[in-house]
C-alpha cells in the first residue's frame, strides 16, 4: 500500500514535472517568435524612407507670375508639381483608382481579412516564404 501511494505520487510529480516544461517551451517559443518577427520587420522596414523625408519631397513647383496674374514660368527641377485640392479631383479619377486599388476599400475601410487570409495562402503555396527568407533584398 504504502508502495502504491508512493508511486502515484511520482507519476503525479512527473506530470506535473511535463506540464510545467511543456509550458516553459510553449512560453520559450512565443518569446523567439515574437523576436524572431521584430527582426525580420526590422529587415524590411530599414529600407523605408523616415516619415520627415517623405513630407521634404511633396513640395510644389514655383511660379512665377507677372504683374497681372498671369504665369510667366514654372520650375521644379525636373517635376512639376501643382498641389490640387480633394475636392478639385474628379470623382471618376477617385472611382477608377480605388477600383484599380482594391474593388471592395468601402466595404471593409482597408483592411481585408479575405485579402490577408489569399496572401497567407499564396505565400504558403507558391514557396515565397522560402525566397523570402533566403533571398533578402541587398
Amino acid at each position: 500500500m504504502h508502495y502504491q501511494s508512493h508511486s502515484r505520487l511520482r507519476q503525479k510529480y512527473r506530470r506535473q514535472k511535463l506540464i510545467t516544461q511543456l509550458l516553459l517551451l510553449c512560453s520559450g517559443l512565443i518569446i523567439v517568435g515574437f523576436i524572431f518577427i521584430s527582426l525580420v520587420f526590422a529587415w524590411y522596414a530599414r529600407d523605408l524612407p523616415s516619415p520627415g523625408k517623405l513630407s521634404q519631397n511633396t513640395s510644389a513647383s514655383t511660379v512665377f507670375y507677372d504683374r497681372d496674374g498671369k504665369i510667366i514660368y514654372e520650375m521644379y527641377k525636373d517635376k512639376n508639381r501643382i498641389p490640387v485640392g480633394y475636392n478639385d479631383i474628379s470623382d471618376w479619377l477617385k472611382k477608377a483608382t480605388v477600383a484599380i486599388e482594391d474593388k471592395n476599400f468601402f466595404s471593409h475601410k482597408g483592411v481585408s481579412e479575405l485579402g490577408i487570409i489569399r496572401s497567407v495562402i499564396n505565400l504558403i503555396f507558391k514557396r515565397r516564404l522560402e525566397e523570402v527568407l533566403l533571398l533578402p533584398n541587398s
